[in-house]
């Protein structure tokens, strides 16, 4: 994306909520890295500008008439663009989805329902897909309370298939940014890279010297083959040959008696 509310939003992301350590996610899956967009999300700015973005990304979606977050990450991004949409003129009520119905007070699995009417058409927000599986569980839930999920949206996708889930479903799904997003995510492929051109760009200028000598090594021997002995080095202190002599061993320089 190149708004610069986009690159502001990512750039909190990798600072605060880009993590390489080993976790199990909400999927049961294990991962060596783990984004917890919560870190920049419940920051002012963080929450401003998700909020906006995420607003602007619900054109991309059938026409909805409330938004809904699922429990926990979800949940600061309905009232962040509820809040947004009264902002710009367009009210959208937010409504909470719990991954389990209380089992107390009102017992609810989703709050705000007093909004709620039949096929009342909702965009659900995530801050993180994995696999896809808790949004269309909270797809469930609004569907038993007589809303109707038109599709997912999400601050960010691993890529691990959740996509591919939830658009099966027939759902539309947008997240604000991807795994490829991440540099560090990358930065294995690109380490692994650098060190096979180190290794072939290595092998090369030892390859090369080799080629020379055994190139030089031949042409001294082609050399002494052909000349059937070594020629021999010239002396640094040969002196330049006298002048020549007439016959009888005169000099021809020299003056004669």
């Amino acid at each position: 994306m190149s708004d610069a509310r986009a690159a502001r939003l990512l750039a909190l992301l990798r600072e605060r909520s880009y993590e390489k350590k080993r976790v199990v996610l909400a999927s049961g899956k294990e991962s060596d890295f783990f984004i917890d967009c919560k870190q920049t999300l419940l920051t002012a700015e963080g929450h401003a500008l998700a909020g906006e973005l995420l607003f602007d990304a619900l054109a991309r979606f059938p026409a909805c008439e409330a938004v809904a977050g699922v429990e926990l990450g979800g949940c600061p991004l309905a009232s962040a663009v509820s809040l947004v949409s009264f902002q710009r003129g367009r009210p959208l009520p937010a409504l909470y989805v719990r991954k389990q119905q209380k089992d107390h007070g009102s017992k609810r699995r989703v709050e705000g329902d007093k909004a709620l009417r039949e096929g009342l058409p909702v965009v659900l927000l995530e801050d993180v897909i994995t696999t896809g599986g808790s949004s269309l569980s909270a797809v469930t839930a609004l569907a038993e309370v007589g809303a109707k999920v038109v599709g997912i949206a999400a601050v960010v996708d691993r890529d691990e298939g959740g996509r591919a889930t939830i658009e099966a479903s027939g759902l539309v799904f947008h997240a604000l940014f991807t795994r490829a997003d991440f540099p560090a995510l990358r930065r294995v492929g690109v380490v692994a890279a650098r060190s096979v051109r180190r290794m072939v760009c290595a092998w090369l200028r030892v390859a090369s010297t080799r080629i020379a000598r055994s190139q030089n090594a031949s042409g001294h021997c082609s050399a002494v083959a052909r000349n059937g002995r070594r020629r021999p080095r010239a002396s640094l202190t040969r002196f330049p040959p006298g002048p020549p002599k007439a016959a009888g061993g005169r000099s021809i320089t020299g003056s004669g008696p």
